[in-house]
């Protein structure tokens, strides 16, 4: 190639071998320029290409969190809401809040005809645990289990305890609860393999009592409710209506969690076995008649970590409607302590259905009996479904409104129940909304160790629906 020669005006000419082997000063003086501007480019962008790498290490996990909580312990961010986003539990004092074992778990509340004394039981060994106050506000006292100096105790581990009363001409109240004694292989002939696993080896066993006093209360045995691999025999709720408060109480009991959701079959009247024409309700044509009579409830996939998981039912009648309240997501951490979620919406979260109100069908036939109202609930699809506010059925299209969920310093409320109450404490509608929550570390960003108590007002807005005051 030929290569032109330097100008006469000393500027220097195109490039050759001979320059590459000896560059003049200006050509280094430029090269220079540019490797330090080249540096200083590199010194500006660098660290903002690190800090973007810092903020989607950081941000990418929440996200996560957000929508799937995956991970099986406390590895990833937990996410909650801001504390703003629903209202903190009123204040109580007594030994209730300071508690910090889980025997504040499924509390059960209870207000006593005649003094007015509140009972609050709570899952905890073989006699359950059992506080009383005066005020629901406290202060709170425990006392004995409820079946401490009954002869036999409760029997079994009183999980989820529920009690309902006074019902019936007699004032009787009923206390409802989880017990995993019973031998559904070697009682019932169950072969399924899963019928002896935690909790879907679980079944309802009912004792009555007069006083609600510890030592007080008669097992009136195991409710007959067959075994399934679609639910678990877990979490009472039970819904009685009576024309007058007398006789031919028609009585719906609901029940279940995880698998399929929530289930209900008609109870006789007393409420301590299954409906049927025989009196006994624990027999294989009881078994098989509430199989029958069994109507599906509830089932809500939108906690994702399992995906599906549902209990803690509770039925209230209020006015033209009955609503069932339910908690949706994990209650608990593992046996080592971690959380399996770490998301509000995969934790614990209180939601409600709806549906008209059986109050009317047996004010207009006083002969109908639970399982003739019942049917009227198992028109799936059409009236008979429970549905949110948002007119999604319960049952069929993950339908369930969210009235409370993991906020500020609260985790994974759940575990409700919903009490009328004609105290100051209940507000203007008498109506309180009651749970147990974890609190939650706003500072280190995770939840405490225990379980406590919690309530608030429950008010009703003029379109029937609930929200938490």
């Amino acid at each position: 190639m030929h290569l032109s020669p330097s100008s006469s005006e000393g500027k220097p000419a195109s490039p050759t071998s001979s320059e590459h082997q000896q560059p003049n000063p200006d050509h280094k003086a430029r090269r220079s320029r540019r490797r330090c501007l080249l540096w200083i480019l590199l010194a500006g962008v660098l660290p903002a290409i690190l800090i973007l790498i810092f903020c989607l290490a950081f941000l990418l996990p929440r996200r996560q969190s957000q929508s799937q909580s995956s991970g099986d312990s406390d590895s990833g961010e937990f996410y909650t809401l801001p504390a703003s986003a629903y209202p903190s539990p009123i204040d109580i004092t007594g030994t209730v809040p300071h508690n910090k074992k889980a025997q504040t778990l499924d509390p059960s509340l209870v207000r006593r005809a005649g003094d007015g004394r509140y009972f609050l039981f709570t899952t905890g060994g073989a006699n359950g645990s059992l506080w009383t106050a005066d005020a629901v506000s406290g202060p709170w006292n425990k006392t004995a289990g409820p079946g401490s100096g009954a002869g036999p105790l409760l029997a079994e581990d009183v999980g989820a305890p529920q009690v309902y009363g006074p019902l019936g001409g007699n004032g009787t109240y009923y206390l409802y609860h989880n017990s995993h004694s019973y031998n559904y292989t070697a009682s019932d002939g169950v072969t399924n393999a899963e019928a002896s696993k935690n909790s879907h080896d679980a079944s309802l066993v009912v004792h009555t009592s007069q006083t609600l006093e510890p030592g007080s209360w008669k097992r009136q045995g195991r409710l007959g409710i067959p075994w399934a691999e679609k639910y678990n025999v877990l979490d009472a709720a039970l819904l009685t209506v009576s024309p007058n408060n007398t006789a031919n109480a028609t009585n719906i009991f609901a029940f279940g969690s995880y698998q399929s959701g929530i289930y209900a079959v008609p109870l006789a009247d007393p409420p301590t076995r299954l409906l049927d024409s025989d009196g006994d309700g624990n027999s294989k044509a009881d078994y098989e008649a509430a199989t029958a009579q069994m109507v599906h409830l509830e089932a809500n996939a939108s906690a994702t970590h399992p995906q599906g998981q549902t209990e803690a039912t509770f039925l209230y009648a209020r006015g033209a409607w009955t609503y069932l309240f339910f908690s949706s997501g994990r209650c608990c951490p593992g046996k080592g302590g971690s959380w399996p979620a770490q998301s509000a919406g995969d934790v614990y979260r209180v939601m409600v259905c709806r549906r008209s109100s059986p109050s009317s069908e047996v004010a207009a036939d006083e002969n109908k009996d639970s399982n003739t109202v019942l049917s009227s609930w198992a028109e799936n699809g059409g009236d008979g479904d429970f549905v949110d506010k948002e007119g999604k059925s319960c049952r069929a299209a993950d339908g369930g409104t969210e009235i409370l969920a993991s906020h500020g310093g609260i985790w994974a409320p759940g575990g409700q129940g919903v009490l009328d109450d004609d105290s100051d404490e209940a507000g203007d509608e008498g109506v309180l909304l009651y749970y147990h929550y974890v609190p939650f570390d706003e500072q280190a960003g995770k939840p405490e160790k225990g379980f406590r108590f919690g309530f608030n007002r429950l008010r009703f807005g003029d379109d029937g629906w609930p929200v938490v005051v």
